[in-house]
């Protein structure tokens, strides 16, 4: 009986450091089960960005034999700008033909006259420059061009550069969720951007562009920092982000007696901590 009374603080603390796995590993299956539902919530949004990437409407001059092409410009041109829909003077900068000074200086302030797009009718309020054919609409004819669309000529401003020199900010992307690549310390990856509809900018409207790969393994911020402040003296939140290492030093050390936990915390909360491997919070 002497010998057995040692055991018990033994047989006790191995039974609670039992309990605080079992309990790891149920949060970690919750946490996982909700991970997955929010990977394909974002796939199907990625999905439809890429379906929302149009091509713009080409100004260029169309041939009298290229009926084939000027069908498709059409028909692109009425599912980009639905007729009657928008008045003249709001149009998204991808319905508008305007006579851009290609020798501006790069990034002055220059005005710039600009039209409907051929194929494009809006609501217009404003006297024409033209003849009408019927209200608002005027039949122009050239020696290349034969199109229909609303009379209307605006005055607007816009920065002197091309569509590729924009900001990341001013433009719209095609994300990939699945483009990292092998012992690269940063990668990138080739996708095509076009310009928010109010940018207006010179040359095409859709260009390639290379992007860093901010690639997700699904792992959210708001968990991971919930997860630090309540469990993080067991390690769930390091086990949450795929540390095991760290995590399984945190379990066996109660978090680091409390300082470990506090300044994980801490590091968590200013982004110092994220998932390895270069990814980015969902």
């Amino acid at each position: 009986m002497l010998f057995l009374l040692p055991l018990q603080p033994i047989t006790f603390r191995f039974g609670a450091v039992l309990l605080k796995i079992a309990l790891l590993f149920a949060v970690a299956y919750c946490v996982l089960t909700a991970d997955e539902e929010q990977i394909q919530r974002t796939s199907t949004i990625e999905e439809g960005l890429r379906a929302n990437i149009t091509n713009s409407v080409d100004s260029d001059s169309v041939t009298n034999d290229t009926s084939t092409s000027l069908n498709d410009k059409a028909a692109r041109t009425r599912l980009l700008c639905p007729p009657m829909v928008f008045k003249c003077s709001e149009l998204p900068s991808y319905c508008l033909k305007c006579d851009f000074d290609l020798s501006c200086w790069y990034g002055a302030l220059v005005n710039v006259t600009c039209r409907p797009a051929d194929g494009v009718f809006c609501k217009s309020t404003h006297n024409s420059t033209e003849t009408p054919v019927t209200e608002n609409l005027t039949l122009i004819h050239s020696p290349d061009t034969t199109a229909l669309h609303t009379n209307y000529t605006i005055q607007k401003q816009f920065i002197c550069r091309f569509c590729h020199q924009i900001s990341d900010s001013e433009m719209t992307c095609v994300g990939r969720t699945y483009c990292r690549q092998a012992e690269v310390p940063r990668s990138f990856y080739e996708t095509l951007c076009e310009p928010h509809p109010n940018v207006l900018c010179m040359g095409r409207r859709v260009f390639r562009r290379m992007l860093p790969c901010n690639w997700s393994n699904g792992k959210r911020y708001v968990t991971t920092v919930l997860l630090s402040l309540f469990l993080g003296g067991l390690g769930v939140d390091r086990f949450y982000l795929g540390m095991w290492m760290e995590g399984l030093g945190k379990l066996l050390s109660f978090g680091g007696l409390g300082i470990w936990s506090v300044v994980d915390f801490i590091l968590i909360l200013a982004g110092y901590v994220k998932p390895p491997g270069d990814a980015v919070y969902v």
